[in-house]
């Protein structure tokens, strides 16, 4: 009787074949990085007046803590006449660090004062006038609120004013770390290019920093970059237009807010606004065309400015 004989097969474990999905997680990874974005948009809101009221065109401004900000420097004022002044530092910035002192004594006497108002010189950046907004808002090194209500205005005049993997059998590589890695990045990658921004983003458009913590909302957006003024994307002006005219409202901005509808206010039956509008500047744009802009919106009814900033921590230089 033959045995018959038995060939035992050596079998090897098969392999896991990751190749596609390591292509996947190769392509994936690089466009996540490309188009992620890291920074943290924030809004300041201003303290308007209500569109419908009318204000006489020779009422003085209100006597209030004031405070005013040129070229040269930063002056304080209450209704009883100036209280200091800070001329710019050595670098040609503005004397923030002393402004948000002189303030926080004042808020320990005031404790019970919110109320605050700017007032510009025209040819003030957008970006000083978010760091002032953030000097005279919070607390110096803390998050904690000195004057929130923050109106602004015009300066008045002054004379003399200055203006790359090889393969190989033996070893194998171990991939299991590789693969956890890939996956935590990508799903973190999702998630914030998900979530952390919900404004557009411009070509040519740098926007200021602030301390500012309320979250950007999703409203009707109007951009002003160093040339244009855009209204969800569509140019309506040039800036070179808004300097040249004469008074202050802009007719073709008017026209393209025109189109937003009037919406009821909840809680007040028979008032209509346009809601809430938010302006996203490039920090070198003047406060002069700022201004002309900001009162075209709360001409043609629109309740709520807000000023789109990139957020930075406390304690930060924000670059």
């Amino acid at each position: 009787m033959m045995r018959r004989s038995r060939h035992r097969r050596n079998k090897e474990p098969a392999e896991l074949q990751i190749t596609a999905f390591m292509n996947l997680m190769v392509v994936l990874v690089p466009f996540l990085l490309i188009t992620a974005v890291f920074s943290q948009m924030a809004v300041l809101d201003l303290n308007l007046p209500d569109p419908s009221a009318e204000t006489p065109q020779d009422q003085p401004p209100p006597q209030s803590l004031t405070v005013v900000v040129r070229a040269g420097g930063l002056s304080v004022n209450n209704s009883n006449g100036p209280l200091d002044q800070f001329p710019n530092l050595d670098t040609g910035e503005h004397n923030y660090e002393a402004l948000s002192d002189l303030l926080l004594r004042v808020k320990e006497r005031l404790p019970k004062e919110e109320k605050i108002t700017l007032l510009l010189e025209p040819g003030i950046e957008y970006d000083v006038l978010i760091q002032t907004m953030d000097a005279v808002r919070l607390r110096p090194g803390t998050k904690d609120e000195m004057f929130p209500l923050i109106s602004i205005g015009d300066a008045p005049a002054e004379a003399g004013e200055r203006r790359a993997v090889r393969q190989s059998q033996v070893p194998k590589l171990n991939l299991v770390s590789l693969m956890d890695i890939f996956t935590i990045l990508v799903f973190f990658l999702l998630v914030n290019s998900a979530a952390v921004e919900v404004l557009p983003n411009a070509k040519h458009l740098e926007l200021p920093k602030s301390f500012a913590e309320e979250r950007a909302r999703e409203t009707l957006i109007l951009m002003v970059t160093k040339d244009q003024v855009l209204v969800d994307g569509n140019a309506v002006m040039a800036v070179t237009d808004v300097e040249a005219t004469e008074g202050k409202l802009l007719g073709p901005l008017k026209s393209e807010l025109l189109k937003s509808p009037l919406l009821p206010v909840e809680g007040e039956p028979g008032k209509l606004t346009r809601g809430e509008i938010n302006i996203m500047a490039d920090r070198a744009v003047p406060y002069s065309v700022l201004k002309k802009i900001m009162a075209t919106c709360t001409d043609v009814r629109f309740a709520s400015i807000s000023l789109a900033v990139i957020r930075k921590l406390p304690g930060g230089d924000g670059e």
